[in-house]
Formats: structure tokens, sequence, C-alpha cells
């Protein structure tokens, strides 16, 4: 009797570190994507700002990430590496 439930025990055990284990990876991987996909809309939107210098543009398209908050910063830059539009936090604030 002791040696089933011992062998139940280290069974269910087992079973819960595969779970979760199974579950970080599934999440990890679609906040990849989300992240992935933000990435691409933003650099789709952002491509017209850049071409004519609009900031006003360019901080729209930032703007827009603020409603997700696992994007904890953004910046839209040139492909010479200079900044056109940078935030440091996306985050909203908690007061509104």
């Amino acid at each position: 009797m002791l040696l089933a439930s011992v062998a139940g025990i280290v069974a269910l055990a087992i079973s819960g570190g595969i779970n979760a284990y199974t579950q970080y990876h599934t999440g990890s991987n679609a906040l990849t994507h989300r992240l992935q996909m933000h990435a691409e809309m933003s650099a789709l939107n952002g491509a017209a700002a850049l071409a004519f210098n609009d900031t006003e543009a360019a901080g729209k398209v930032l703007d827009a990430l603020r409603v997700d908050a696992a994007v904890t910063g953004a910046s839209i830059v040139h492909k010479d590496g200079l900044g056109h539009r940078r935030r440091r936090s996306c985050r909203r604030s908690s007061a509104g």
C-alpha cells in the first residue's frame, strides 16, 4: 500500500513538472509571436513616417503599442541606426 502511494505521488510530480514545462514554453511562444506581430505592424505603419520624417505619425504608431502591457518599450529607427522617435516605456498609467 505504501509503495503504491509513493509511486502515485512520484507519477503526479512528474506529470505536474511536464505540464508546467509545456505551459511555460507554450506561453513563451505565444508571447514571442504576439510581439513579432506588433513589430511587423509597427514597421509597416511606421514606414511612411520615416519616409516623410513625420514625427507626429511615428509617435502615433508607437502610442498604439500602449494597449499591450507586454510591450515595455519601442522605438522607430532609420536604416542607418539613428532613432526617429523613441519611447522608453509604452506602459499605460494605472491612473486611467
